[in-house]
């Protein structure tokens, strides 16, 4: 196990412009029509033509995030009218017509705007977006929020552990740190498997891992987790175990 700090992305990141200018597309997501702009790492969805209901919403930033190969990270929003949007970590995968992140989502209920719990299932837990077609470039000014938003998650300490399999490798990205009151953490489990590109395994909602090691019998994965309560938010003391089958996982 060993952890991954981001000093030398933040540090990218300090010195970047907040306005860049290079390629743009147009991708569908949810009924929407969404400009996806790349300059160098940098990565974002914005909503160019958003669906009915949703005019409100039109240039605003749905993702903002960093590439690294196949592999997006960043933050994501969820808006509601009358409300201050709340963002929320997001990872996921690439490729040239499709891009797939996940996230646990702040959940506001029916009505108002003080988030009740946080949900790992259901809408907005998994945002897809398929490609349509590239359009003219334009530059797109980030505002300084997105990039406070961003810049929170690149300082946070995170362990990234890998286990080796037949025909590839398990990795396991999981924040170095105790959840903070009310709101959990990811834990990602992928498989990057050797000629394809990679995809998420399963994901949890836990307020820390606390192990993660092979069992010498089976050679499942097992993770050890601190429980996140849902109702109402918070953390427990009691520990979580998962057993995740890894037999024929690259098959």
């Amino acid at each position: 196990m060993f952890r991954l700090f981001s000093t030398i992305l933040i540090t990218l990141l300090l010195l970047a412009p907040l306005t860049a200018q290079a390629a743009d597309s147009l991708w569908m997501h949810n009924g929407s029509l969404m400009r996806y702009h790349a300059a160098g790492q940098e990565r974002m969805f914005l909503y160019a033509a958003p669906r009915a209901g949703l005019a409100h919403l039109k240039g605003r930033i749905l993702f903002y995030g960093w590439k690294d190969e196949d592999t997006l990270f960043g933050v994501a929003y969820l808006f509601r009218k009358g409300c201050r949007p709340i963002s929320y970590p997001v990872r996921g995968h690439a490729s040239a017509t499709r891009i797939v992140l996940y996230g646990a989502v702040p959940d506001r209920g029916r009505k108002g705007c003080t988030v009740r719990r946080w949900r790992a299932e259901g809408p907005g837990t998994r945002l897809v977006f398929t490609y349509e077609r590239r359009v003219a470039d334009a530059p797109v000014n980030v505002p300084e929020r997105v990039a406070a938003d961003f810049e929170a998650i690149l300082q946070r300490p995170y362990i990234r552990k890998g286990f080796d399999i037949p025909g590839g490798e398990i990795l396991i990205t999981a924040p170095d740190y105790v959840a903070p009151p009310g709101q959990p953490l990811n834990i990602f489990v992928e498989a990057r498997c050797t000629g394809r590109r990679p995809a998420m395994l399963r994901r949890f909602l836990a307020c820390a891992l606390k192990e993660a090691r092979r069992d010498p019998a089976s050679g499942d994965l097992l993770l050890t987790m601190l429980r996140y309560h849902h109702a109402p938010p918070r953390c427990a003391t009691s520990l979580h175990r998962e057993t995740i089958p890894l037999r024929g996982a690259c098959d």
